[in-house]
Order: structure tokens, then C-alpha cells, then sequence
């Protein structure tokens, strides 16, 4: 990456629960399709995010436990990186606050003060905080990260999704996903106009098909 001011904001992370899809319960798989992703557009800490994002979906398929999921998604990124260090720092606030505002208030005084706001390093914190105090409950999760701010539409869409996959599609309260609806529309050239239950399931297709060649998943399951 070359003169690109943007190299460690929030660009790869918002991309990394699709690598966690591709490779269900193979975090190295995830941790590999989020790393060749990221490294086209982004450096270091934007990198590390995009990974994190990436395993965590990944292991959502065989774990349940949503601070087991951040704590092992952590050996994924180097120890010694920013990344790293705002990740433990975080969980430690989440661990000594009850309340999730006063978490978020710690954030607001380091991170968020030092770093852009769509920068990597001050939107895990939110993501990290969604999910702990969220609990394993959709909403209660989706609801936390928003109200911690910043880049809300990458933040919400990595907790949730992440949630979402431990729980699973029909699990996942119909208010949210009436609200959604099934219109998917991009900049992509010939995929304009899709439907946002069409990409799902091509994605699934693919992240079948790579369990399937790693001996993961039976040939006859659906």
C-alpha cells in the first residue's frame, strides 16, 4: 500500500464477516481470505481488523460464547500490535464497568480521541463493547454498538452479523430482518440489482463447498 492515507481505517474490517461465512469453523481459512482481501487496500491495523472480523464469524459456527470468540480471534492478530493492545484494553473496561456507557466513556477518552472516526482502531472498541454487553442477544447487541457512535454501519453490521451467525438465520427477530428487506443494490458492474437473499445464499454455497474440500462437512449435507 502506497500513499494511501486511508490504509488502517475501517475499510478491510467492514469486509471480514463474508471471509468468516467463506470458511465456517476454519478460522485459518477465514484469517487467509481476509489477509489477501485486506493487504490490496489496507496496512497493519487495518489488516489485523479484517482478520479479527474474519475469525470471529468463522469460529461463531462451532462456539457459542461470544468472549471465548473475541479472546481466541486475538491469537489471529500479532500480540504486540495496536490492534492487540486495544482489544485486551477494552475487555478489561468491559470487565470492571457494569454499565456499558461507562465502558464507552474510557473509549471516548483514549481512542476515540487519538484516532479518526472511521479509523480501525477507534471502532473495535464498539464492536467489542456490543458484544459483551449485548450478551448474545441480537438486539440488545445491535442497539449497544450503534449508541457508542462512530462508523455505526460497520461496527453494528460486524457485532450483529457475528451474533447472527452463532444464532442463526431463523433465530434472528423478524423486526430486524423485515426491516431490512430482501433489495440489495451496489456499484458493481452487472450486479446492480440483487437480492440480499440471493447473495446469502451463494455465499453459503461457496463457504459449503470449502468445508466440504477440508473434510469439515458431509458431501450430502444441504
Amino acid at each position: 500500500v502506497v500513499d494511501n492515507p486511508y490504509s488502517e481505517w475501517i475499510g478491510g474490517q467492514m469486509k471480514g464477516e463474508i471471509c468468516g461465512w467463506l470458511a465456517p469453523g476454519d478460522p485459518d481459512l477465514a484469517a487467509e481470505l481476509a489477509y489477501r482481501d485486506g493487504i490490496i487496500a489496507h496496512e497493519k491495523n487495518g489488516v489485523y481488523g479484517e482478520i479479527y472480523n474474519a475469525v470471529t464469524c468463522s469460529l461463531a459456527y462451532v462456539e457459542s460464547d461470544v468472549r471465548k470468540i473475541l479472546e481466541t480471534a486475538l491469537g489471529y492478530v500479532p500480540p504486540k500490535s495496536r490492534f492487540a493492545e486495544v482489544v485486551r484494553q477494552v475487555m478489561e473496561w468491559c470487565d470492571t464497568n457494569e454499565d456499558w456507557l461507562a465502558a464507552w466513556l474510557e473509549v471516548e477518552k483514549t481512542y476515540a480521541r487519538e484516532y479518526h472516526p472511521v479509523h480501525t482502531l477507534s471502532n473495535i472498541p464498539a464492536v467489542i463493547i456490543g458484544l459483551v454487553y449485548g450478551k448474545g442477544d441480537f438486539g440488545r447487541t445491535a442497539c449497544i454498538t450503534t449508541m457508542c457512535g462512530l462508523d455505526t454501519d460497520c461496527t453494528v453490521g460486524q457485532a450483529a452479523a457475528l451474533v447472527g451467525t452463532i444464532l442463526g438465520g431463523a433465530e434472528i427477530p423478524f423486526g430486524w430482518k423485515d426491516a431490512v428487506g430482501d433489495d440489495f443494490e451496489t456499484f458493481v458492474i452487472g450486479f446492480e440489482h440483487l437480492k440480499t437473499s440471493e447473495v446469502a445464499a451463494r455465499t453459503c454455497l461457496f463457504g459449503r463447498a470449502f468445508a466440504r474440500q477440508a473434510g469439515r462437512l458431509p458431501s450430502e449435507t444441504r
